[in-house]
């Protein structure tokens, strides 16, 4: 199984964690969707704006 780390990317550059376990994205407009392995979705508004699928990690730009 291959699950990543979603971070929160602050127009300063800073990184904050969102959420461990994603199994599943998906976009809406100016929100991604996060979902853990246990079906509980997260929205951040922002766009998905880098994927490592290897690593296990995605990076959402905030929005604000």
């Amino acid at each position: 199984m291959c699950l990543s780390t979603a971070y929160l990317k602050k127009p300063d550059g800073e990184r904050t964690l969102i959420m461990k376990n994603v199994s599943n994205v998906r976009i809406d407009g100016q929100t991604v969707v996060l979902s853990d392995i246990l079906g509980a979705e997260t929205p951040i508004p922002g766009t998905l704006a880098y994927a490592d699928l290897i690593n296990g990690q995605l990076e959402i730009k905030s929005a604000a």
